[in-house]
């Protein structure tokens, strides 16, 4: 005695249906099939994660970021590092994902739960401040800059 059973898979949010497999073996890669029953079967339904892209911008000021501007696919709920070295005389100032601050640490991860675009910030670094005192002259005379500190 045989009988039919529908299967049917449904994929939850961030994975695709990939295939049915009946005792180890491809079956079919439609979602919703039908299976004869005449013997003893062992169906197993296989997602996996859908793919979802990583924008990499070219950073704003100067310095290098890994992953190097361009995009990337990986797979759902991919861990993916972020490392920003700024040229010299620059300094890092901060990750934006998706045009919101995300980070102000040079190293850190990325958890890729949907497409994202990632920008890195520098800052000029400021010169050294130093202050020239001049003080009231002896004596008559001119001079510059003026009395004070510059």
């Amino acid at each position: 005695m045989s009988s039919i059973v529908e299967l049917e898979a449904t994929p939850e949010e961030g994975w695709i249906f990939d295939r049915w497999e009946v005792n180890e073996e491809f079956y079919s890669s439609e979602e919703a099939t039908s299976i004869e029953v005449d013997s003893e079967k062992r169906v197993k339904a296989f997602f996996v994660g859908k793919p979802v892209t990583l924008t990499m911008e070219e950073p704003v000021g100067e310095g290098n970021v890994v992953p190097v501007p361009g995009e990337y696919q990986f797979d759902y709920a991919a861990v993916v590092g972020l490392v920003a070295t700024p040229t010299e005389g620059w300094e890092f100032d901060r990750w934006q994902v998706d045009g919101a601050f995300y980070s102000s640490e040079e190293a850190t991860e990325l958890f890729m739960d949907s497409n994202m675009i990632v920008k890195a910030f520098f800052n000029e670094e400021p010169l050294a401040s130093v202050t020239l005192s001049m003080l009231q002259p002896i004596g008559q005379g001119v001079f510059a800059p003026a009395v004070g500190d510059h």
